[in-house]
């Protein structure tokens, strides 16, 4: 394209969870591109990013990258954290020293200090004040075992609201969130923007209702990458006989990994793998392993593969598809099983949005509330089970019941999925009808 001709295009920021490497977030960042270009027409896309990390496959899309604001954040933080140490001691504890700290960033921000002294971030808001909006993809970054990267989106969203016309933040996961800091943080900034959706109704419509008061449009639209498109089924059908399936054979895709946000996962690999035992046993149907992580925020999960192969009597019927990197494949596959079993929130949600039955395993609080809001959007039979707290036969009951009630239990989804159609562009419809009575 011309560069006259490009310049007359929309600039929109696109946040997003810079967290190449984990499938679940590069499938949101695709399919919100895709989408917005849909509404909006061709844009230029200008995307937040850290140093020199690899960024996922873009083609198609008119993609400018601008450095990430957040190594200013933290190292500003730090910094203030560092001066105000003294501070610190007359207020113990994280929660005080955070909120303390992000007022001084704030203030030193306002008064120019941060663009003088980071050079990357005066950069970012050059860029920033050039895209006609900010549009924020869903992720589920407000909990409590996230307090930096609260404190960071709230201070992002606060410099978006100041600098672009329109900010809308979509599809979001909220909780476990009990910080009244945090929610201090975000119950500021929140009343500023535009929009704001959510990709559950359990939990993060309830808490941004009853907690975090909002005055912006809302809407419970599901998550993201719910109409992510799929790979032809060809490519699918080769990929899964790669993996040692035999064609048109049935299988179910399973998944589990050892994230930091999971407790004490290690001690859980040897039920993890009793289960898929017992699935084996019960059903006759192999299993299908499907990688959704290679960052360093977890172990990659082809490890987990190995080791839950290790561990099992009936590791013959565990198959991995391996590790590739096109979502719209992993989709596709996941759409072919039976079944979707384990961890991975996007694996579940690659299924659910073709119908087939999830029951998801989980551990901790972060994963309860991610797991939960899912499932709870759906309805039984399709569940959630708290690995540590169930017995094998738990879930191998779940498994059992979805699996002969599978024509009805994919209705039952098929009827939800009807619903969430409807709504699931909801952001992006509204971003584009803002701009045109803006006149931009």
């Amino acid at each position: 394209m011309e560069v006259s001709a490009k310049s007359e295009l929309r600039r929109i920021f696109v946040d997003h969870g810079e967290a190449y490497g984990n499938l679940g977030d590069e499938a949101m960042l695709l399919s919100a591109l895709r989408r917005l270009t849909k509404y909006l027409g061709p844009c230029i896309f200008v995307l937040p990013r850290e140093g020199n990390r690899p960024i996922p496959n873009l083609e198609g899309f008119i993609v400018e990258t601008t450095p990430s604001p957040y190594p200013t954040f933290k190292a500003a933080i730090k910094g203030v954290s560092s001066f105000l140490s003294l501070i610190r001691r007359w207020f113990p504890g994280d929660e005080t020293g955070l909120k303390l700290c992000y007022s001084w960033v704030t203030f030193l921000d306002r008064i120019g200090i941060l663009k003088f002294c980071y050079s990357d971030y005066k950069r970012f808001l050059v860029e920033l004040a050039r895209c006609e909006a900010f549009y924020g993809v869903g992720a589920a970054d407000f909990n409590d075992f996230n307090s930096l990267g609260v404190a960071y989106k709230c201070w992002l969203y606060e410099i978006a609201t100041r600098k672009v016309n329109l900010c809308i933040v979509s599809a979001q996961g909220f909780g476990p969130l009990q910080s009244g800091v945090l929610i201090s943080l975000m119950s500021k900034v929140f009343k500023h923007l535009d929009a704001l959706s959510f990709r559950d109704a359990e939990f993060s419509a309830s808490f941004c209702r009853d907690v975090v008061p909002l005055s912006c449009p809302t809407q419970i639209v599901g998550d993201e990458a719910f109409s992510l498109p799929v790979a032809n089924k060809e490519r699918c059908v080769f990929h899964i006989q790669e993996s040692g399936l035999e064609p048109g054979q049935p299988f179910i895709v399973v998944h589990w990994r050892s994230t930091d946000y999971t407790q004490e996962t290690q001690k859980l690999f040897p039920k993890v793998a009793n289960l898929y035992d017992a699935v084996v046993e019960k059903t006759g149907i192999p299993l299908l392993f499907v990688p959704m992580s290679y960052d360093v925020h977890s172990r990659i999960d082809e490890d987990c593969y190995f080791e839950l192969r290790s561990r099992m009597k009936h590791s013959q019927n565990l198959h991995t598809l391996g590790l590739i990197q096109d979502t719209s494949l992993i989709k596709g596959v996941v759409g072919a099983s039976m079944l979707t079993l384990g961890l991975s929130y996007h694996i579940h949600v690659f299924g659910l949005a073709q119908n087939v039955p999830a029951v998801i395993t989980f551990s901790g609080q972060y994963y309860h509330f991610k797991s939960h809001g899912l499932i709870d959007f759906y309805g039984e039979p399709s569940a959630a089970h708290d690995i540590e707290q169930s017995s094998v036969m738990d879930v191998l009951l779940t498994v059992m019941f979805c699996l002969a009630e599978r024509e009805n239990v994919s209705t039952s989804i098929a009827q939800t999925n009807a619903k969430l159609l409807q709504r699931n562009d909801w952001s992006i419809k509204l971003m584009a009808n803002m701009l045109k009575e803006q006149g931009l």
